[in-house]
């Protein structure tokens, strides 16, 4: 349908060192993508301190190296304990940048949109937009009602897959290559689009599969009327994003082979391979990322199977 695919990439901030992530934001700033810092609380209590030091250490550097970058941040659930220190984060993160984007997790109702916007307000922190993330039962369940909302609220809603498998009992995972996760997709379209919105879609987590991606963007290419978000994992992810052609009259797709992962692999690799600060692991033979949701559902698939 020609459009633009705008794409979020969250960085592990934690990866690198400063300056070496300095120099890894600015390339992906050729790419015109949002650059996202993530407070959810996939990352460690004990690492949360240094987490928050890092990413401040980082926009700090970035008001003097690229003051005109799009930054973005994903803030903890509004029920959650995190909430308001985060809230104090923010406000210092506008010291330094207006936010261009804040991502809300778990968002399960139109009144937690409306609270976190309230609260923001209150506080007088300053951002462009917010995107809330629909990734659990209770909120595909709403989805009708949120989509409704005024625009002026949000316009855009981002879809969180690895949380709505866990949460709906799926195993194995329903990715982008399989046809339940694209009706997903089609449901929430179908609730968000005639006010509208647009979806910012879930990542792809084959990390180097480029022609999956790719395939994936061609699907929401053909299927979404108000505008493609993708979010990224990836520097080439998101050049990906920033070079994609739209398809005229694609209509047909044809996805790899399945590769959803069995249980017992899952859980060897993700205790293998995941650090200490952060929740995920990532196969280094396929580059496939292990979401901690994805480990707990194959563990209890193991269990209930044994």
């Amino acid at each position: 349908m020609g459009n633009k695919v705008s794409s979020y990439h969250f960085i592990n901030i934690d990866q690198f060192q400063i300056a070496e992530s300095i120099s890894y934001i600015k390339k992906l700033y050729e790419f015109e993508t949002v650059v996202c810092f993530d407070l959810e609380d996939s990352i460690p209590g004990e690492y949360d301190e240094k987490h928050k030091n890092n990413i401040a250490a980082a926009i700090k550097l970035l008001l003097k190296e690229i003051p005109g970058i799009s930054l973005g941040i994903r803030i903890n659930r509004p029920e959650s304990k995190g909430f308001r220190s985060d809230l104090e984060f923010l406000n210092f993160f506008n010291k330094y940048f207006n936010i261009e984007v804040i991502f809300i997790p778990k968002i399960n109702n139109l009144s937690s949109i409306t609270f976190v916007s309230d609260v923001l307000k209150s506080r007088n922190i300053n951002y462009s937009q917010i995107i809330p993330i629909i990734e659990t039962k209770e909120g595909m369940n709403n989805i009708s009602e949120i989509g409704q909302a005024s625009n002026q609220l949000f316009r855009k809603i981002a879809f969180g897959h690895a949380d709505y498998n866990f949460d709906m009992g799926c195993f194995p995972f329903f990715h982008q290559n399989s046809s339940t996760y694209w009706g997903w997709i089609n449901g929430i379209l179908n609730a968000i689009e005639p006010n509208g919105k647009s979806i910012v879609n879930s990542p792809l987590l084959f990390l180097s599969d480029d022609k999956l991606f790719i395939q994936v963007l061609k699907k929401l290419d053909s299927i979404c009327k108000n505008g493609i978000g993708q979010i990224t994992l990836t520097s080439n992810q998101t050049k990906l994003c920033g070079t994609f052609n739209s398809v005229p009259n694609f209509h047909s797709i044809k996805f790899p082979s399945n590769k959803n992962k069995n249980a017992d692999n899952i859980v060897d690799n993700y205790e293998k391979y995941k650090t200490n600060n952060q929740h995920i692991a990532i196969e280094p033979t396929e580059r496939y990322l292990i979401s901690p949701q994805e480990y707990k559902a194959a563990k209890k698939f193991l269990v209930k199977n044994a």
